[in-house]
């Protein structure tokens, strides 16, 4: 694995926002790659595929007002195999000794981005609480070199609860959640065939 990776990190309004811009940049070499055939309902493992992966990254943390904060990541890659050390039969497609060097990283969504919005309140003698409500999206991703659709996990986007009660002394933490406040149903993962 060769990695670069360079950006700027910093402070503003007298230290109210927090930001770091950065841009990675991955090469893999020798790694290996699983390939599903449907003609012959077997798998094989190529040993020296080699990849590339780049892209931004952005981190913001902001304190607008008081006990209240703010913060966003997102990322957008760039993700693909540059060799594959073998071909094979995609009935799908009907296609035969495909090459599939120039596809994307399988499981790899383009898009991710996370945003919190949070508020700490005092309870006077009591401590303090902290409702904070979270925002995550991911953009689509296809599991088989195929595209086929019935392997593809289609992007979603969830919204999460998390309660932090913290006592004077602060000697033990509450920390109360819910995820998926909406109950979404979304795929993580995902592998099938339309034939």
């Amino acid at each position: 694995l060769i990695s670069y990776e360079t950006g700027i990190k910093g402070a503003a309004f007298d230290r109210k926002l927090l930001y770091s811009f950065d841009y990675w940049y991955y090469n893999w070499s020798n790694i290996q790659a699983q390939l599903y055939n449907y003609v012959t309902a077997s798998s094989d493992v190529t040993n020296d595929a080699k990849a590339k992966a780049q892209g931004p990254e952005a981190d913001l943390q902001a304190l607008p007002w008081s006990g209240g904060e703010i913060d966003f990541n997102g990322d957008y890659v760039d993700a693909y195999y540059t060799h594959f050390g073998s071909t094979f039969s995609d009935v799908v497609s009907g296609a035969t000794n495909v090459d599939f060097t120039g596809a994307a990283l399988l499981g790899t969504p383009r898009w991710k981005w996370n945003l919190g919005i949070q508020q700490t309140a005092s309870l006077g003698g009591g401590g303090d609480i902290t409702p904070r409500i979270e925002y995550q999206h991911r953009s689509s991703a296809f599991w088989v070199f195929t595209k086929d659709p019935l392997a593809r996990s289609g992007g979603y986007d969830i919204y999460n609860f998390r309660l932090l009660y913290r006592p004077v002394g602060r000697k033990f933490d509450v920390d109360l959640y819910v995820e998926n406040l909406t109950n979404r149903y979304y795929d993580y993962y995902r592998f099938g065939t339309t034939t």
